[in-house]
């Protein structure tokens, strides 16, 4: 029987294509150096590479590799890097002689990097100077980990390979602690590495099976632990996503602000648009919303590009929230070919001021680690439905499951509400045994088989199915609220408390509570104008009606921001963890 939406797809995209078997991800870029050697493949801090440059850099970043550091097919690279020239010559460059690429954010406290650098038996690390000599103590926490040479330490600048910066620039934005800096003794340095004559044989393996990269996740629950994906999961994603974006165009940009060591970046932003000859437009750190147009307008005008901006809400909420006279000092037209929202959830009042201040059409996505991420998307250049995560990209197939016994779920609506599970090409091969100790457990947990041999992800997320087979994501299964015995989802409660005029940002969370379960709690943040005018009471009392009382915030707290990750996921849990341990006192 025909799944559902299948009856409703773009007549455009094909619901099962073909994907290469045996493909490298390098291979995108050697082919592209053939065939474009003068188009641009990347923008970095005022500067350019072409393919050509990017590809004869990976060839020698991967011979030093082989010839210096004895790297095998398999051996385990960390990258703790930023978005950067650099992140992509050491990635494709692991990929080019069958290494396995885990990447670190370079956010992480000591402790979580020793978690990572131990768990997936890393051979080297490649790292920033002013991360290895700061929060890393000149690299005295690798004692605890399989790198213990300095010399396996590959140490760069984050100017080194920005060089659209004259020297001048450099030194004024060292001096001025602008641009971060550090020492790294008896480490080797990237740019030395790129000196080597390049003398390499690409690795031949089975992609399947071949483990591309190893990326950390809370997982669909429990501790963090590494997600196995092979090559062919990722090339399955790339040519899934190419399908479905159809009007792509060979050459055209993507924006990379999301950072490329979360599966979101790499895979959408990086990886995808080496498929297509692409060039990424990336920074380093998220800019300032102005700064951001700026630029973005003034490389589109050299390159004659239209971007593709791939974000979470939060990114395109500062754009939305800029006055509208702001964004007219800034010529966006042909600028934005399309956006997409994923990460997070999409409140509908972001994606309708985005797309009135910039003319841009902005639609939802959904992924998830696990599934290299992208599982599936709303339609993007016909009727999309505004509040729903979209058809399955194709490939893959969804369902809904019950939450506690995992038996497929039959009927449509709010009704048959369930845990989303999505079968695919891309679905992981599992978690890195080593990386955590119910690494296994989890894996049997989530990836599920069926009578048919399939293999079915259970994501941890919560939604249901409507009748056109798109699905509406409610929330996190871990993260839903249980109010004397009423399921409240924080994603719904949200976007009722974004309908009041003084809400800027809002995240809902469950607080302990005996009797009750859990109650409702809303962290806000106010509009500026609105500061020293609205009480948390008054908040409340709106609250109350507007929604049902079990689902109402009992309590409202007003803060200055909201902790969020790098790729702009609103951080619940810290929230509430901060509340607890201010019980707790």
């Amino acid at each position: 029987m025909e799944p559902i939406w299948l009856q409703h797809y773009p007549e455009e995209v094909k619901p099962i294509i073909e994907i290469p078997e045996n493909l490298r991800l390098d291979e995108f870029i050697s082919q592209a150096a053939k065939d474009h050697p003068n188009e641009y493949s990347l923008w970095f801090l005022e500067g350019y590479y072409t393919y050509k440059q990017l590809d004869e850099l990976i060839n020698r970043f991967a011979t030093s590799l082989v010839k210096k550091f004895g790297v095998k097919e398999n051996d385990v690279v960390s990258l703790c890097l930023p978005n950067s020239p650099q992140f992509l010559v050491a990635f494709y460059a692991c990929q080019r002689i069958g290494a396995t690429v885990t990447t670190l954010n370079v956010q992480y406290k000591p402790a979580e990097a020793i978690h990572c650098l131990k768990g997936s038996k890393s051979r080297l690390l490649v790292v920033l100077d002013a991360v290895y000599d700061g929060p890393w103590n000149q690299g005295s926490i690798l004692k605890d980990t399989s790198i213990r040479n300095p010399d396996d330490v590959i140490v760069t600048n984050l100017v080194d390979m920005a060089h659209g910066l004259s020297p001048i620039k450099k030194a004024l934005g060292k001096s001025l602690k602008k641009i971060p800096v550090g020492k790294a003794p008896g480490c080797t340095k990237f740019m030395e590495m790129l000196k080597t004559v390049p003398d390499v044989v690409p690795a031949t393996y089975d992609a399947k099976s071949h483990v591309c990269v190893l990326l950390w996740t809370g997982g669909t629950t429990g501790m963090p632990k590494a997600a196995m994906l092979s090559t062919y999961n990722i090339v399955s994603n790339i040519y899934q996503a190419k399908e479905w974006l159809f009007k792509i165009k060979s050459g055209d940009g993507i924006i990379g602000i999301l950072p490329f060591f979360h599966s979101f970046g790499q895979t959408v932003v990086m990886n995808f648009a080496m498929a297509f000859n692409g060039m990424i437009a990336t920074w380093p750190r998220p800019p300032e919303v102005e700064d951001f147009l700026k630029e973005l307008v003034k490389v589109s005008k050299y390159t004659h590009k239209t971007f593709i901006y791939f974000g979470a809400e939060i990114l395109f909420k500062r754009v939305a929230d800029l006055p509208k006279d702001v964004v007219k000092k800034f010529d966006l037209s042909g600028v934005f070919s399309l956006c997409v929202s994923a990460a997070s959830p999409l409140h509908k009042e972001v994606q309708d001021a985005f797309e009135d201040k910039t003319g841009a059409r902005l639609s939802e996505g959904y992924g998830l680690t696990e599934a290299s991420p992208i599982v599936s998307a709303d339609v993007f250049y016909g009727n999309r439905k505004s509040g729903t995560i979209g058809f399955p990209i194709p490939n893959t197939e969804w369902k809904i499951v019950d939450r506690e016994t995992g038996e497929d779920m039959e009927g449509f609506g709010p009704e048959v509400t369930g845990e989303i599970a999505v079968a695919g090409p891309q679905v992981m091969l599992g978690y890195l045994p080593s990386s955590a100790e119910d690494a296994e457990e989890q894996t049997a947990k989530c990836l599920v088989p069926d009578a048919d041999g399939k293999t079915w992800l259970l994501t941890g997320d919560i939604g249901y199915m409507l009748e056109d087979g798109r699905i509406t994501l409610l929330d996190r299964k871990k993260e839903l609220i249980k109010y004397r015995g009423h399921s409240v989802f924080p994603k719904e409660v949200e976007n009722y408390m974004y309908e009041n005029p003084a809400v800027l940002e809002v995240a809902v969370a469950g607080i302990p509570e005996v009797g009750s379960g859990e109650i409702v709690k809303a962290y806000v943040v106010l509009k500026p104008e609105y500061k020293g005018k609205v009480t948390e009471q008054q908040l409340i009392d709106w609250a109350k009606d507007k929604m049902a009382e079990w689902k109402a915030p009992k309590q409202i707290s007003f803060k200055d921001e909201l902790p969020k990750t790098m790729v702009g996921k609103v951080l619940r849990r810290v929230l509430r963890d901060e509340d607890l341990a201010k019980k707790a006192e």
